[in-house]
This record gives C-alpha cells, sequence and structure tokens, in this order.
C-alpha cells in the first residue's frame, strides 16, 4: 500500500501522458510492461532462486524455512502492487529482485550448511557473477 501511495508515483502518473484507451487496453498494456520487467530483469535471479529451491527442497530433503516464505511473499506483493500504481517504472523490479536475492541468500545458507555442497555453490556462485559482469556467454 505504501508503495501505490508513495509522493513520487503520484507526480510521475501526472507526467504519464494520457492516452484515449479504453480500461481493458490499458490494464493490457500495464500487464505486459509488468511481464516485460519479471523477463528483462527478474529472469536471471529467478532461474537461480528456482535452481536453489530445487536443489533445497528435492535433492537435499530440506525443508524451506518461514524467513524465506515471507521474503518470496513480500516481492510478490511488491510485483502486485505495482500493478496499481499510476505508472510501473522499470527501476522498480529493483526493489522486488532485492527481496528475491534475499530470500535465495538464506537459502544458499541453508545449503551450505552441508558442508560437501560449498564447492559446486561457489563455482555456480562465479558464473552468475562472470555472467552478470561480462555477457560472453549471451546467446
Amino acid at each position: 500500500m505504501i508503495m501505490i501511495l508513495a509522493p513520487g508515483n503520484t507526480v510521475r502518473g501526472t507526467e504519464v501522458k494520457s492516452k484515449d484507451f479504453g480500461l481493458l487496453w490499458k490494464q493490457f498494456l500495464r500487464c505486459y510492461a509488468e511481464c516485460k520487467a519479471a523477463l528483462e530483469y527478474l529472469f536471471p535471479t529467478l532461474m537461480i532462486l528456482l535452481g536453489l529451491f530445487f536443489l533445497q527442497k528435492y535433492v537435499l530433503h530440506q525443508t524451506v524455512k518461514k524467513k524465506t516464505w515471507l521474503l518470496l511473499e513480500v516481492a510478490v506483493l511488491c510485483f502486485g502492487a505495482m500493478i496499481l500504481s499510476p505508472h510501473y517504472p522499470d527501476r522498480a523490479a529493483f526493489v522486488i529482485m532485492i527481496f528475491f536475492i534475499a530470500a535465495g541468500m538464506t537459502m544458499a545458507v541453508d545449503i551450505l550448511r552441508k558442508k560437501e555442497w560449498m564447492v559446486p555453490m561457489f563455482c555456480g556462485a562465479v558464473f552468475v557473477w562472470l555472467r552478470g559482469m561480462y555477457f560472453s556467454f549471451a546467446v
């Protein structure tokens, strides 16, 4: 709710040029912008998070802790709240990505408690860092 009522959203909402689109078309454009942000900005983070979830739940048979679920719920609520804001800037995906990264870090800590997973997790972290820094692996 705080994200929707933020003063910056109302200022940016007045700067957005209103076109004479119908309500259904405006909602389609809003959902398109949200999906584009999810696929462009949040996709690598979501893939890493799903990989960690699969590793923790199905390979190591550990339970996902409540604080991880809480971080994921907050991220999903923030993503859903942006549908109601008057303007969806692409930079709003950054906060959502931070919550996803925090959830992934809590899952990684639980995975790293088993010492035999330390080297593969380190190699995966180096790969993700290199992929983020250099686009040499891009298709």
